[in-house]
C-alpha cells in the first residue's frame, strides 16, 4: 500500500492502480481499501491521460482550410494584362480606321485565349468592315473604268486615283493602265495650242502604263482603241 501511495503522490497514477489492486488481490478487504484506492487512481490516470491529449491538441497547429482547386497559372506572358493591353490596343486602332492593325491585335489576344470573347467580337467586326470597305473600294474602280468608256475622262481619272490612293493591290494593274488611257485620251482632246499641258498629260499617262507593265498587267486588245493600244504596245518596257 506504501509503495502504492508513493506512485500515486509522484502522478504514476497507472503504476498506483497496479499496487493497489496487487495489494487487493492478497487482501480484498485490507486495510486502506485498496479496491477504493484502485478505482481512484484509474479514475486519475484517465483524467490525466484525457489532459495530455488536450495538451497535445492545443500545440498542433491549426488545420488548413481545405481549398478549392485553383486554376492552373497562366503561361509567361499570358497574363490578363497583356491580354488587356492588346485589347486597347485593338480598340484604338478600329475606332482609329486602321483596321488592318485592330485586326493584328485581336488576332494577337486569341492567341494567348482563343475563348476571349471580346477578341472574338472584334476580329469578326473588322473582317465584315474590312470586306465592305474591300468592296466599296473595288466598286470605285469600277465605277472609274465605267466613267472611261463612257468617255467622261475627267471624272474616270478621279475615280481610278483614288481607288490607288486607297492602297488597294487587289487590280493595281488594271487601275495604273485605266488610269494611264483616260490620261492619253484627254491627250488626244487636247487643245492644240496647249503644248505645255497635252505634254504633262501624256508623260503622266506613259508614267501609268509603266507601272502597270510592272504589274504584268495585260490589256484586253479589243478592250481599247487602236491608239491606246499603240501607246501602249510602243512603250519602252524600262520606262
Amino acid at each position: 500500500m506504501k509503495q502504492a501511495d508513493a506512485f500515486a503522490q509522484s502522478g504514476d497514477f497507472k503504476g498506483a492502480a497496479e499496487k493497489y489492486q496487487a495489494a487487493a488481490t492478497i487482501q480484498p478487504n485490507g486495510p486502506g481499501q485498496p479496491r477504493e484506492h484502485a478505482r481512484n487512481a484509474l479514475a486519475a490516470q484517465a483524467k490525466a491521460d484525457q489532459e495530455k491529449a488536450v495538451q497535445a491538441s492545443l500545440q498542433q497547429p491549426p488545420s488548413q482550410p481545405t481549398q478549392a482547386p485553383t486554376e492552373p497559372l497562366q503561361a509567361k506572358g499570358n497574363s490578363p494584362e497583356k491580354i488587356k493591353g492588346l485589347l486597347k490596343v485593338a480598340h484604338r486602332e478600329e475606332a482609329a480606321g486602321d483596321l488592318k492593325a485592330a485586326l493584328q491585335a485581336y488576332e494577337s489576344v486569341l492567341r494567348l485565349d482563343n475563348k476571349q470573347a471580346d477578341a472574338s467580337s472584334g476580329k469578326q467586326r473588322v473582317l465584315e468592315q474590312m470586306r465592305s470597305t474591300e468592296e466599296s473600294i473595288e466598286a470605285g474602280l469600277t465605277e472609274g473604268i465605267t466613267e472611261f468608256y463612257a468617255s467622261k475622262f475627267d471624272d474616270a481619272e478621279g475615280a481610278i486615283d483614288r481607288y490607288l490612293q486607297s492602297g488597294s493591290g487587289k487590280h493595281a494593274g488594271a487601275a495604273h493602265f485605266y488610269l494611264g488611257s483616260s490620261l492619253l485620251c484627254q491627250v488626244f482632246l487636247a487643245d492644240p495650242s496647249n503644248a505645255v499641258h497635252a505634254s504633262d498629260l501624256r508623260h503622266r499617262a506613259e508614267d501609268q502604263f509603266a507601272l502597270a507593265k510592272q504589274l504584268h498587267y495585260a490589256p484586253l486588245p479589243t478592250a481599247v482603241s487602236p491608239r491606246i493600244l499603240a501607246a501602249w504596245t510602243q512603250l519602252d518596257d524600262s520606262k
